[in-house]
């Protein structure tokens, strides 16, 4: 089910609704939402999903490559981690990923 089919009809997943109007309905309780964001939320996922095999130099990635989209726009710094053992990511464009930096004493790096 896709997001679209969720928002014309919620009350195929349970979610209780009130009919304001004949344009608004909402939500019967404000729990439902919450309730119910999950399935709302991977319907969105699936409905956007892509996948590919973009992997920037010096990413570090724990877990299957396959079924996961990195973007080549993202900016991830070498040395980041990402780990998604049992399942998949989706790093969209523009995201900035950094890896762990330990910071060096200045006394350290003067000697």
């Amino acid at each position: 089910m896709d997001a679209a089919a969720i928002s014309a009809d919620p009350e195929s997943l349970g979610l209780p609704v009130k009919y304001v109007s004949e344009q608004v309905v909402a939500a019967a309780f404000p729990w439902h939402l919450v309730i119910h964001s999950c399935s709302v939320l991977k319907a969105e996922y699936e409905q956007r999903r892509q996948t590919n095999d973009h992997t920037p130099d010096g990413l570090i990635f724990r877990c299957e490559r396959s079924g996961s989209y990195i973007s080549e726009s993202a900016d991830i710094s070498p040395g980041a981690v990402i780990d998604a053992r049992g399942s998949s990511v989706h790093i969209g464009a523009n995201l900035e990923i950094q890896g762990c930096v330990f910071p060096m004493p200045a006394k350290a790096l003067s000697s």
